[in-house]
């Protein structure tokens, strides 16, 4: 490797800017030069929308981002007098930017990886002589390029081109696997991007490096190459055998009924058996069990999933996910876990007394519930904000904790990665066992919200789980604006801008859509020539943040506008349902049994809680803030005794608490309640799936102990009483506790 001795530098007007260096990969002996790439200025050609504050592109950047060569030609050639397109295409991407096609490339968020990917490539199609013209590597240029023996390249670009370009480099191998034995520049970039991430080469700062934390800190070489194939042959091999066009079209038609909306028709056994089958192997292809290529070694161990009492109070706010094999011995592994558990198990019981006592008198009137929707939000994230009291270790975005989202740039996703992984994976194949063998809805797992065949087809391709909810009006008037936003003098409803996570529906009203589980990671995407018509989800791109999370399954919560309509249409009417039925149980003159009343009360308090779950209301922690919610509504039920002592109710509730079954273990409720495509399904197949159960009948558990409870007998009060001094003790202990314990 023959390195140059020093950068180049290109003045342009008011900037100057340090180049990386060049260096020519020899073979055998050459006097080739390498050159150095004209920058530019990054101001120019920036375009900044003062209104909405969002940067536009310029008139310089290709028409089609990533077609080869024009993309790279600015890197490939000195331009002087020219800016550098990428810089400023890249320059608009951010964390909340618009979908386009160019944000892979931008998400490497670096011009020396920019260089050198686009050196690569024309590398592999045995480009010698500027301008290039051959558009793809074959087989034949890159086995003419390794005889040519010598290429330009960005200094420190050694390793990759050993793992991607060398005889043995994983290209030469995936070239065979293929269609038509080519690679875009597309496709290209999909594998280069995983070999950085392997080798961790110049990853810009806040990329997150430790993408592989159960396998070994370096890879190697050898082992990114094998990483690098491993990955992609199965992304060609099995991803592209159940996400063709053929499997898609027939899935859709199986879905759809060909033309038919879906329900005016029964599919046969025959057909849902083959569904089944087809979407069974989708979802596996797509989260595979690690590890394989970029997909860790999962967490397996589940020796704590038997450890989680079923007769305490603080055991109905734990999750049991499956966690990595203890260190240390089994017996110690699981008394810390159990104590970590019961200290936040007890902190969340007393906030759900608390927010019980609050919850009743809100819902005194149904009548009379305006404001009382954000007063239970903000309740309800000032008492797990509460929670961080006296833990001054625990800093930065952790202390947001409870904070309400509400500007645009507070789009929230988690990718589907460690633990994540396995739980969506056990969620949709139980969803698709309801809807093909256990007599569920006749929805398939991978459904678009608006019904057409051809977005059938792109959400089974790019394997989408949305879910959505219907409200009865037009999309024009779906948003709520406060009065002081609207100029409208005569107080009628302002027309809302055109979203797109709101489709009008023909039979009249409007859909939001939800959340947004996106199982085809933009990267495979890529490399399947797929990422045009899976980069963007009804407003929402895949590609955010960083590199790292392109190559991981996106979770995109719920944006701004679905919080708006859940907010102020959605979640308010869920309120009164809940309201309504609360009264209801204590309607003494009803004609519907006691039993009747309290089905119905759970029911409201699911589809209230099914909305939580995907509103993803806060900046963090929203999930257990919907937990809290679910078991407060279920304590305000019980209502204060005849004398009014409210502490005497209080520990009633407490107590109480043991009504409600434990969370199912091997699951997690958001990502069960994401899962399910509307409320309806959620509250009719997967709700009640959602808890242990002793009998095996959670829901007759719940509301024969519901229907106990609704009398303070004297047990019951004993009960309380324990369970308040054990309460008192936990919060002590918890409050001296170091940090990480609790």
């Amino acid at each position: 490797l023959l390195g140059s001795s020093s950068g180049c530098i290109h003045a342009n007007r008011s900037s100057a800017m340090l180049v990386p260096p060049v260096f020519v990969l020899v073979f055998a002996a050459s006097n080739f030069q390498g050159t150095c790439w004209d920058v530019g200025s990054l101001e120019e050609g920036i375009e900044i929308n003062v209104d909405n504050g969002q940067v536009g592109t310029s008139s310089l950047m290709p028409a089609s981002s990533l077609q080869w060569p024009g993309i790279c030609s600015p890197l490939l050639e000195r331009r002087n007098g020219e800016d550098y397109p990428w810089a400023i295409h890249c320059r608009g991407f951010s964390y909340f930017s618009s979908p386009h096609d160019g944000a892979l490339l931008c998400s490497l968020d670096s011009q020396w990886h920019r260089s050198t990917v686009c050196e690569l490539f024309r590398v592999a199609t045995n480009c010698v002589n500027l301008p290039c013209t051959r558009e793809v590597v074959t087989p034949e240029t890159l086995s003419a390029a390794i005889r040519r023996g010598q290429a330009p390249l960005p200094r420190g670009a050694g390793e990759l081109m050993e793992v991607l370009l060398a005889e043995a480099g994983a290209v030469s191998g995936l070239l065979e696997m293929v269609p038509s034995s080519q690679l875009t520049f597309q496709m290209f970039l999909a594998i280069y991007t995983v070999a950085v991430l392997c080798l961790r080469e110049k990853l810009p700062a806040g990329t997150h490096q430790q993408l592989f934390k159960l396998r070994a800190n370096s890879q190697g070489r050898e082992g990114c190459r094998d990483l690098v194939s491993e990955h992609f042959e199965h992304v060609f091999a099995m991803l592209a055998s159940t996400g063709g066009t053929s499997t898609a079209a027939a899935a859709a038609a199986a879905a759809t009924g060909g033309q038919k909306k879906i329900g005016d028709m029964k599919p046969s056994h025959a057909v849902l058996k083959k569904t089944g089958a087809a979407a069974r192997r989708h979802i596996i292809a797509l989260l595979p069990q690690g590890p394989l290529g970029v997909a860790d070694v999962e967490t397996s161990a589940t020796h704590h999933y038997d450890y989680l009492p079923t007769d305490e109070p603080w055991s109905r706010f734990v999750v049991r996910t499956p966690r990595e094999t203890p260190a240390h011995g089994l017996a110690t592994d699981v008394a810390l876990w159990r104590e970590r558990q019961e200290g936040w198990g007890w902190q969340s019981a007393w906030a759900a007394v608390r927010l019980a006592n609050r919850l009743e008198e809100m819902l005194a009137d149904p009548a009379e519930l305006d404001g009382w929707l954000d007063a239970w939000i903000d309740s309800l994230g000032a008492e797990r904000q509460s929670m961080l009291d006296g833990r001054e270790w625990i800093s930065g975005e952790q202390r947001q904790i409870g904070y309400r989202r509400w500007r645009g740039t507070q789009q929230i996703l988690t990718p589907i990665s460690g633990h994540y992984r396995p739980m969506w994976r056990a969620a949709l194949l139980q969803r698709v066992a309801e809807a093909t063998e256990k007599g569920g809805p006749h929805v398939p797992i991978f459904q678009s919200p608006d019904e057409s065949t051809e977005e059938a087809r792109r959400t089974w391709n790019c394997g989408a789980v949305l879910s959505w909810a219907d409200i009865p009006v037009s999309c024009s008037l779906a948003l709520h604006l406060d009065i002081g936003e609207s100029d409208d003098k005569n107080g009628k409803p302002a027309r809302a801008p055109s979203n797109s996570s709101l489709i009008n529906l023909a039979s009249g009203g409007c859909r939001v859509v939800l959340n947004r589980a996106i199982l085809r990671t933009p990267m495979d995407a890529a490399a399947l020539g797929q990422l045009s018509s899976c980069n963007e989800w009804y407003g929402m791109s895949v590609v955010q943040h960083n590199v790292s999370y392109a190559v991981r399954p996106q979770w995109l919560h719920a944006d701004l506008v679905a919080v708006d309509v859940l907010e102020h249409r959605l979640l308010p009417a869920a309120l009164q349902r809940v309201a309504i039925a609360s009264q209801e149980v204590h309607n003494s003159s009803s004609r519907s049994p006691l039993r009747v009343r309290l089905h119905d009360a759970a029911e409201a308090i699911a589809e209230f809680t099914y909305y939580m779950f995907n509103g993803a209301l806060y900046t963090r922690g929203s999930a257990a803030i919907a937990i809290l919610s679910h078991h407060a509504m279920y304590l305000s039920l019980l209502r204060s005794p005849e004398d009014g002592e409210r502490g005497r109710l209080a520990r009633h509730r407490l107590q109480a608490l043991r009504c409600l079954p434990n969370w199912r273990a091997h699951t997690m409720p958001d990502v069960e309640a994401t899962s399910s495509h509307t409320a309806q399904a959620y509250t009719s197949y997967v709700y009640w799936k959602s808890f242990d159960s002793a009998s095996g009948d959670p829901r007759e558990e719940l509301l024969s102990c519901l229907e106990r409870a609704l009398v303070l007998d004297a047990e019951s009060e004993e009960r309380g009483r324990q369970d308040a001094h054990r309460l008192q003790k936990a919060l002590r202990e918890l409050k001296s506790s170091r940090p990480g314990v609790g």
